[in-house]
């Protein structure tokens, strides 16, 4: 898989986890070492952040999640 591929399957995996996911789960499901994850998963949460995307991917330690962009927080408390 190319890395514009790993970067929406870490999407899918953690849109659908609703949680945070350890990076070797994830690398293991995507067969690729954690270190090559790290690098890609980093690049990605700074492509969302630069796009000022209103989900935004967060790693946490050992641990990668998405969560909402805070910028965008006035608008989810009415909801």
């Amino acid at each position: 898989m190319n890395e514009e591929g790993i970067k929406k399957a870490i999407e899918g995996i953690l849109f659908v986890a609703g949680d945070a996911v350890e990076l070797r789960e994830i690398a293991a499901a995507l067969e690729t070492d954690e270190v090559t994850l790290a690098r890609i998963a980093d690049e990605l949460a700074e492509q969302k952040r630069q796009a000022v995307e209103g989900v935004l991917l967060k790693r946490v330690g050992d641990k990668l999640q998405l969560c909402s962009n805070a910028e965008y927080m006035p608008f989810i408390d009415r909801v």
